[in-house]
C-alpha cells in the first residue's frame, strides 16, 4: 500500500515536471495572453463596480492560478481529470458563478473557500478565456465529471 502511494506521488511529480517543461517554450506567449485576459476581466469589472474592490489584473490572475490552473490549465483548455475546456464554454455568467460556488461532478465547491467577490472575479476571468469562434453552446463540465457525465 505504501509503495503504491509513493509510486503515485512519484508519477504525479514526473507528469507535472514533464508538462511544465513541455510548455516552457510557450510561456511568453501564454503569459501575454493570460495577462491580457486578466486585464480584460479587470476592466470589465471596473466598468460595472458599485463599491471599491481589489480588481487588479494580478489579483484576478492569482485567484485563477491558485484555484483553477491544476485542472483547467493556464489558458483554460487543459482538461485534467475530466475538467471542462473553459475556452469552449458559452454558459452565461450566472451559471459559471453557480458552478464555481457549488462545484459540479468532481469539481470542488468553492463557496466555503472563496468569498463571493473572489468567485465573481474568477467567473469574469473564465468568461474572458472563451474562444469566440462561433462554437455551439457547450457546458465545459459535461465530459468526464462523474458517472453520468456531470
Amino acid at each position: 500500500m505504501r509503495t503504491s502511494i509513493l509510486y503515485s506521488i512519484f508519477f504525479f511529480c514526473c507528469f507535472t515536471l514533464m508538462y511544465s517543461c513541455a510548455n516552457s517554450e510557450d510561456k511568453s506567449t501564454n503569459n501575454k495572453k493570460i495577462t491580457s485576459t486578466a486585464k480584460k476581466a479587470s476592466t470589465e469589472k471596473n466598468k460595472t463596480q458599485k463599491k471599491p474592490r481589489d480588481l487588479s489584473a494580478r489579483n484576478i490572475f492569482n485567484l485563477y492560478k491558485n484555484n483553477c490552473v491544476v485542472c483547467h490549465g493556464m489558458d483554460g483548455s487543459l482538461g485534467l481529470g475530466g475538467a471542462g475546456n473553459l475556452t469552449l464554454s458559452k454558459l452565461p455568467k450566472k451559471n459559471v458563478v453557480e458552478i464555481i460556488t457549488n462545484g459540479k461532478g468532481k469539481m470542488t465547491p468553492y463557496k466555503d473557500l472563496l468569498s463571493e467577490n473572489e468567485i465573481d472575479m474568477i467567473a469574469d476571468f473564465v468568461m474572458a478565456l472563451r474562444d469566440n469562434t462561433g462554437q455551439e453552446d457547450v457546458d465545459p463540465h459535461i465530459h468526464g465529471h462523474g458517472p453520468d457525465g456531470h
